[in-house]
């Protein structure tokens, strides 16, 4: 069955949660729900201390580089939140992202890169810019998302902002994926930006409960002037979970 939502801006729409931080399903991790973590069955669990490891491969599947990926809570607007970040690169530049929760979805709603610890370019994303919604769960369904984005330096200058869209489309919501840290179920997703910058820009995602994100990959376009290229999971740890170390 296929489901086509209409597109959202600044609101809902076709079943698609609140905007961020709105609705009633926001929380943190561990929040008064139970015992188990709701967060350790999500496709993007915003996990205290969890940890990713990821390994980047050019078109050709040759390893470029890794990159670890670590989370903790903060607050965002004194609302729950997760700050997302990796570590320095070969270059000093690390990036944090600011992820909330509300209902089923995870949106980055503010990203902020460093050099050498010093910060180089802010970016706002209004009212979110989703990461993954647990609603993904059949064959052929479809999601636009409307939002805002609104760039500057690292001193706040030089404002550029623009509006995005991106599609979503369940490839498939149940595939069986091996790699280095084990075999998993998945949902394979495909993101096509159809508005803004890089309107055309294909990339493909495979998410695990519980676990995240296993693998991205970034179709080439040669008219965008984008290159191929791929990132796989390595290694993680899940902190509660059966899985994760």
């Amino acid at each position: 069955m296929t489901v086509l939502c209409g597109i959202v801006v600044l609101g809902v729409g076709c079943g698609q949660p609140a905007p961020p931080g709105e609705g009633e399903g926001a929380s943190e991790s561990g929040s008064e729900t139970g015992d188990a973590d709701p967060e350790l069955l999500s496709l993007y669990p915003l996990v205290e201390g969890a940890e990713w490891t990821y390994r980047a491969e050019d078109a050709f599947r040759s390893v470029t580089g890794t990159e670890v990926v670590h989370i903790k809570k903060q607050e965002w607007l004194g609302k729950p939140a997760f700050l997302l970040f990796d570590e320095d690169d070969a270059s000093g530049e690390h990036t944090e992202s600011v992820i909330v929760r509300d209902g089923s979805a995870a949106y980055r709603v503010h990203k902020e890169v460093f050099k050498n610890g010093i910060s180089t370019m802010l970016v706002d994303y209004a009212p979110g810019f989703v990461r993954a919604d647990d609603g993904w769960s059949e064959t052929g369904q479809v999601q636009e998302y409307t939002y805002n984005r609104t760039e500057t330096d690292g001193g706040g200058g030089n404002e550029v902002a623009d509006e995005r869209t991106h599609k979503f489309t369940v490839v498939d919501p149940d595939v069986e994926i091996a790699l280095n840290p084990g075999t998993f179920r998945a949902v394979h997703m495909r993101r096509e930006r159809t508005t803004g910058a890089l309107s055309g820009e294909v990339v493909e995602y495979w998410y695990a409960p519980g676990v995240g994100k296993l693998q991205e990959h970034r179709l080439a376009n040669q008219s965008l002037g984008l290159e191929e290229s791929w990132e796989v999971l390595i290694a993680f740890t899940m902190p509660g979970s059966v899985d994760g170390a």
